[in-house]
């Protein structure tokens, strides 16, 4: 993607990416295969049901709407009357109905994969059956995630990124999590996909009336994805193109009246109340800075430096004169970080990870375009800090058995030595193209062992993943 050289105005030509090569297909492949196979191993002992019990409540909700017409969950908010108590799996659950905390999609997703898979009643269902949704969801991701990042910041940083996303622990994790940001985060991709496209030049009116549907889903299946409509009506508004981006915007608002028509079909006043006590559960202006600074985990804190990288990334894609794409990844993910600022609980971010999993592929995609700084233009800085941050959430758990790995300072001042000297003396003689090789050889060798450490810390995430 370039800036048109000559064009009036100095408007921005959107450039439509290069064709797939057969290697190319064929690593993104390899790359789904060791993403699934990570995601469903042991995928039912990380995480415990202990450590959310959410992903009961969105199966039970579009499973009861299904079968019974009304939706019925469990809910703490204190709007709902005639509370009835739910033993299952141990735990007492409040059921309510109806159920309207959230809209309706990704319970009918979910709960209809339950009653596919034979659920008819509440206890019927267990984290086992509904998990697959998420795996393969998060699976949907990848790929678009590499779609869309070889458009944005190159095939071979856009193919790291989508091996990060595969194989870093915290990604695997998340992505057994039956949460609505396992649709929502799809849909925000496909939706900037759909975004590209328009700025490439197509005037295809499906590719606007598809850009509009999906913005609208994206509000249907949880409210923060009203900002998904945002993202892409702010990036064709910065762009020039108006019309589409308020068509994109009508979709999003679209998706609320379609949320707001359900809860009146079902039961207005209760949605009403419903709306008052989420407002008020609304605390502080923190939470964007908890979104993205705090070890945000399932029930508990997660460290992954992945993703401290990736917003680091996301700086640098920001900054100084950049080719127009890279606004997408960037502004994209500072949108919804704007949209969890305005709609959540600063006191919850910390220990509700599954807000983040949107963000994730833009974070992983500003881990790797460092990387490939690192990689193509010798970055010296862009590549101590994939070391120091990627680097050591990678190894620490994975060569830690199951604790914390504690090398000594010497020996961690040689794999740094010998990690970065070929590149520091490669920008100290650039005419030397031997240096430049065994640099980038260098690199290429040790981010690949590290991508590596990745997998491994994954294999082991039931019983290291309340250590990371």
């Amino acid at each position: 993607m370039t800036e048109a050289a000559g064009a009036k105005g100095g408007a921005e030509t959107w450039e439509r990416p290069p064709g797939w090569t057969r290697l190319e297909a064929a690593a993104l492949a390899a790359i789904l295969v060791i993403a699934t196979a990570l995601r469903f191993h042991d995928y039912t002992a990380a995480p415990l049901l202990s450590d959310n019990q959410d992903e009961l409540g969105w199966a039970w909700s579009g499973l009861t709407l299904i079968t019974k017409h009304v939706p019925y969950s469990w809910s703490y908010l204190p709007s709902y009357t005639g509370v009835t108590n739910l033993v299952a799996n141990g735990y007492t659950y409040p059921i309510v109905h109806p159920w309207l905390d959230h809209p309706p999609l990704f319970s009918l997703v979910v709960g209809g994969y339950a009653w596919l898979m034979g659920a008819r009643e509440l206890t019927d269902v267990t984290p086992g059956m509904i998990r697959p949704v998420a795996v393969v969801l998060s699976t949907l991701t990848i790929v678009l995630l590499y779609v869309l990042g070889r458009r944005l910041i190159g095939q071979v940083p856009a193919m790291i990124g989508a091996f990060i996303l595969a194989s870093a622990p915290v990604a695997v994790l998340l992505g057994r999590e039956v949460e609505s940001e396992a649709l929502l985060t799809p849909l925000l991709l496909l939706a900037m996909l759909l975004v590209h496209q328009v700025l490439a030049g197509d005037r295809r009116r499906w590719t606007v009336a598809a850009l509009v549907l999906v913005c609208a889903a994206a509000t249907l299946t949880k409210v923060p994805g009203l900002a998904v409509g945002v993202i892409a009506a702010t990036v064709l508004l910065a762009s020039g193109r108006w019309r589409p981006a308020i068509l994109a915007a009508a979709g999003g608002i679209a998706g609320l009246g379609i949320y707001a028509a359900y809860g009146a079909l079902i039961d207005w006043h209760q949605f009403l109340l419903v709306l008052h006590d989420q407002e008020i559960r609304r605390h502080g202006v923190m939470a964007a800075y908890e979104f993205i600074a705090a070890p945000s985990g399932i029930g508990h804190s997660i460290r992954d430096g992945w993703w401290v990288l990736g917003w680091i990334g996301i700086g640098a894609l920001m900054a100084g004169r950049t080719v127009p794409t890279r606004r997408l990844v960037a502004w994209g993910a500072v949108i919804f970080s704007t949209a969890i600022l305005v709609l959540a609980d600063e006191r919850v971010i910390p220990r509700d990870g599954w807000y983040r999993i949107p963000v994730y592929p833009l974070a992983y995609c500003g881990a790797a375009y460092l990387a490939g700084l690192a990689l193509d233009r010798l970055n010296v800085g862009a590549w101590l800090a994939v070391l120091v941050l990627g680097g050591a959430s990678a190894t620490t758990t994975a060569l830690g058995g199951g604790g914390t790995w504690m090398p000594s300072a010497l020996l961690l001042v040689a794999i740094l030595a010998v990690a970065v000297a070929p590149m520091v003396l490669a920008n100290g003689w650039p005419q030397v193209q031997w240096l430049r090789q065994a640099a980038r050889g260098t690199v290429a060798t040790m981010l690949g062992l590290l991508l590596v450490t990745n997998v491994l810390a994954s294999i082991n995430l039931a019983s290291t993943y309340r250590l990371l």
